[in-house]
């Protein structure tokens, strides 16, 4: 996945894709793309949502009711049925771009089980996202690699 959780939600819920089943692959890109693995048979395709739809979604009703703060869930039934009747009777064109299915050997990812304390933040960090930063270990936060 590179970024946007409903997207990956949708697929997950759908394809029975999971983080922890590890056929999901998560690059922290920020777009609005995944890529789904299929491990029994060594391949994946990648899945973008297309930006074709993008200004009539900002303008709908519910965009802008969510870009001001509203929850989504406090939004009416009406301006939600806007916004899922935009995207249900959209061609699929518009909404997607599915890549072509390619080979992916599969190597299943190592346990970790091994872990270290953050000297920033004293916390307990699993041992791949440590970053040495002036020597010292600490988590991704507390090194300076997310902002």
């Amino acid at each position: 996945m590179e970024d946007r959780k409903l997207l990956v939600d949708t697929f997950a819920f759908h394809g029975g894709c999971t983080f922890g089943k590890g056929n999901i692959e998560k690059t922290g890109e920020g777009r609005l793309a995944l890529t789904l693995v299929d491990k029994a048979a060594n391949r994946k395709v990648r899945v973008a949502y297309r930006p074709t739809l993008q200004p009539r979604i900002k303008a709908s009703t519910f965009m802008r009711q969510r870009t001001a703060g509203v929850p989504a869930d406090q939004i009416p039934d009406a301006d939600q049925r806007e916004l899922v009747d935009l995207l249900w009777e959209a061609p699929e064109g518009d909404v997607l771009t599915v890549g072509d299915v390619v080979p992916a050997a599969w190597l299943e990812p190592e346990e970790v089980a091994r872990f270290a304390v953050g000297l920033g933040c004293g916390e307990l960090v699993a041992e791949p996202y440590l970053r040495v930063v002036a020597g010292e270990q600490g988590c991704l936060a507390c090194s300076g690699y997310l902002h």
